[in-house]
């Protein structure tokens, strides 16, 4: 008789990068106030990245170190750094430009959520000169908020001179951070911690096996 082999532990999706990783992983240190390198684990990320995070975090004198523990196998092991939050800037989580300085300027999406908010209704030029955001940028960002359920599409557009309105869904109104559109299609919500439209990729994949045989000869 044999035995059935125990389940592999879920690996995190494909479009797990590394914005949505600095999300969990901000979350997690809010929560434990102090803590190690092993712990910020929970958040299902490699050791590169947590380390890469927390040097920033350093840096910036948003956390410190504390001090030292004894390893998992005790004494008999390198004792293990132990940092603390310092500063806590807020729920968003911080984000640093190349030099990895601290940058608290408003992404062009944060703009951009945070001008559809308030609004009962909008059209694409309106959150584009509210945000100071390019409009081909704010109706690619508008095009995938509707794919991703947040949006309500009042009235379609028709070309350049016919403008389509929308509206934030209030239940879809999930918090200060905005919905981030990644390279490959997806979008992340970190108010949620959760990826909220499957990649290009997938999306397309699933739509192909949507149509059968016959629809295709037809």
């Amino acid at each position: 008789m044999t035995t059935a082999k125990p389940a592999r532990k879920a690996r995190p999706p494909r479009s797990y990068d590394r914005l949505a990783a600095r999300d969990q992983m901000w979350a997690l240190i809010r929560k434990l106030r102090r803590f190690t390198v092993t712990d910020l684990r929970k958040a299902g990320v490699s050791k590169q990245v947590r380390i890469s995070f927390l040097e920033a975090l350093l840096g910036n004198g948003i956390v410190r170190r504390v001090g030292e523990q004894p390893g998992r196998r005790g004494w008999t092991e390198a004792p293990v750094t132990v940092y603390e939050l310092e500063q806590d800037p807020g729920v968003l989580t911080p984000r640093f430009d190349r030099d990895g300085k601290l940058d608290t300027t408003p992404s062009t999406a944060d703009r951009m959520w945070a001008a559809m908010k308030p609004l009962p209704s909008f059209s694409i030029p309106e959150i584009a000169s509210l945000a100071r955001a390019p409009r081909s940028t704010t109706a690619r960002y508008v095009s995938f908020l509707l794919a991703a359920g947040y949006l309500a599409e009042l009235s379609p557009g028709g070309g350049y001179h016919r403008q389509g309105r929308y509206r934030l869904k209030p239940r879809r109104n999930t918090g200060p951070r905005a919905p981030v559109v990644r390279q490959n299609g997806a979008v992340w919500d970190a108010n949620e911690r959760r990826q909220v439209l499957a990649p290009r990729k997938e999306r397309q994949a699933a739509q192909a096996a949507a149509v059968t045989p016959e629809e295709i000869a037809a």
